[in-house]
C-alpha cells in the first residue's frame, strides 16, 4: 500500500468527489466556497484533527508524514550501525525482532523496518 492508497482508503467515496482538495499528507482544504464538504460529509470521516480553521483530516491519518517513524525498504536501506531491528510485514501484519547479523528470514518478506517497536506503519 502506498501513502496515496491509504489516503484514498480513509476518505473513501469523498476522495472521488473531493480528492482535488486533499494534499499529499491527507489534509483537506475546506475553504473553497464551491467544493466544500457539508457537515454530513464531514461526519462520515469520524474524528478529525485540524491544522487550520478550514484544514483537517481524519485522525486515522495522524503521523502519515513520517509513517509513524517506519522506513520503507523501497525508500531506504537497512541501517548498518545497529544490531537489532524491528521488522514489519505490511502484507500480512506480522512483526518480528531480528538481528542484522543473525537473520534467519528472507528480507523479501518484509516491507518496513524501525530501530524500536513503535506504532504499526500507516502505509
Amino acid at each position: 500500500m502506498t501513502k496515496e492508497d491509504k489516503i484514498k482508503e480513509v476518505y473513501g467515496e469523498l476522495f472521488v468527489t473531493h480528492g482535488h482538495l486533499i494534499d499529499e499528507d491527507g489534509w483537506l482544504d475546506n475553504s473553497s466556497d464551491v467544493h466544500y464538504l457539508t457537515m454530513g460529509q464531514t461526519k462520515q470521516l469520524g474524528e478529525c484533527e485540524y491544522r487550520q480553521e478550514y484544514e483537517f483530516r481524519p485522525k486515522e491519518l495522524q503521523g502519515l508524514e513520517i509513517n509513524n517513524g517506519w522506513n520503507s525498504l523501497e525508500e531506504s536501506k537497512f541501517p548498518e550501525d545497529i544490531d537489532s531491528v524491528f521488522w514489519f510485514n505490511n502484507d500480512n501484519g506480522e512483526f518480528e525482532v531480528a538481528s542484522l547479523l543473525h537473520c534467519d528470514f528472507a528480507y523479501s518478506d518484509y516491507t518496513h523496518w524501525h530501530k524500536l517497536p513503535p506504532k504499526p506503519p500507516i502505509y
